[in-house]
């Protein structure tokens, strides 16, 4: 009895571990609740994998330090926004309807140039990329969180806009 107790709790503890955290925030009058990624290992395998997702949830990216982090969609079986967040959750740039399995990466800085509808020219977009980065780091506006949501979710989200945290 004593040994099927010990195994009882041993496999409840095992599955409080694999259960991702959750938050929810509140932004643009839409709710959302997200998985948190906050580890090397939750971060690298994010939302790869999934073949769905319900509505109104999606995945926050913890990053230990603010910085130019970037984003891809290798093994993402689904389309996604991507919101980029500075220390204070306020929304930096968005990056709408990543396509799945795409390898580019996504970052603050690209996501604003896509949104600013510059035509592509390298030499235009290294020296747009640069100046971004330069800039977002003297504001102190370097991503410290990547949220992402269904594709089209993120539409009425806007630059500037908090993302706050909501209690359960």
């Amino acid at each position: 009895m004593k040994n099927i107790l010990i195994i009882a709790i041993l496999f409840a503890l095992g599955a409080c571990h694999d259960r991702p955290k959750t938050k929810t925030y509140g932004v643009a009058g839409k709710t959302f609740t997200l998985e948190v990624a906050d580890t090397d290992d939750r971060r690298m395998t994010g939302l790869m994998y999934r073949k769905e997702m319900p509505k109104g949830r999606g995945m926050i990216f913890v990053f230990d330090e603010p910085g130019e982090h970037a984003m891809w969609m290798k093994n993402t079986l689904i389309p996604l926004d991507m919101l980029f967040l500075d220390s204070d959750k306020k929304v930096i740039a968005i990056a709408k309807a990543r396509e799945p399995h795409n390898l580019s990466l996504t970052t603050a800085c690209s996501a604003i140039f896509e949104e600013s509808g510059v035509d592509f020219d390298f030499e235009v977009f290294v020296a747009f990329i640069e100046g971004c980065e330069r800039g977002l780091e003297k504001d102190g506006r370097q991503t410290k969180y990547v949220v992402e949501l269904n594709a089209g979710e993120a539409a009425g989200i806007k630059r500037g806009d908090i993302f706050n945290e909501r209690a359960k």
